[in-house]
C-alpha cells in the first residue's frame, strides 16, 4: 500500500507541476497578446496624442503672438484716434481763424463772383 500512496503522491506532484507549467505558458500568451495590443493600438494613440500636443503648443504660441499683434493694433488705433481728434481740433481752429480773417476784410476789398456762371471776378 505504501508503494501505491507513493505513486499517487508522485503523480499528484507531476500533475501539479504540469498545471503550473500550463499556467505559465498561458500567462506568456496573454502577455504576448497584451504586448501586441499595446504595440498596435496604444503606441499609435500615444504618437497621435504627442503630435496633437505639439500642434496645440504651436497654436498656443501663435495665438499669443496674435494677441500681442492685436494689442499693438489697438494701441495704434487709439493713437490714430487721438491724432485725428487733434487734427480735427486744429481744423476747427483754422476754420475759425479763416472766418475771422474773412470777416476782418472790408467789404470794398472783397471779390464778388459774377452770377452769369463765368469764373471772372469783379472788384466792388
Amino acid at each position: 500500500m505504501e508503494g501505491l500512496s507513493t505513486f499517487l503522491s508522485v503523480l499528484a506532484i507531476m500533475i501539479a507541476l504540469g498545471a503550473l507549467w500550463m499556467l505559465a505558458e498561458a500567462g506568456k500568451k496573454i502577455e504576448e497578446q497584451n504586448q501586441k495590443f499595446f504595440d498596435t493600438h496604444i503606441r499609435s494613440l500615444k504618437a497621435t496624442v504627442t503630435e496633437q500636443a505639439k500642434t496645440l503648443d504651436a497654436l498656443s504660441r501663435s495665438v499669443g503672438g496674435l494677441e500681442s499683434d492685436l494689442q499693438a493694433l489697438r494701441e495704434r488705433g487709439q493713437r490714430a484716434e487721438s491724432q485725428m481728434a487733434a487734427v480735427e481740433s486744429g481744423l476747427r481752429a483754422l476754420t475759425e481763424a479763416l472766418k475771422n480773417l474773412d470777416q476782418s476784410i472790408p467789404q470794398r476789398y472783397r471779390l464778388r463772383v459774377a452770377k452769369n456762371g463765368n469764373d471772372s471776378h469783379s472788384v466792388q
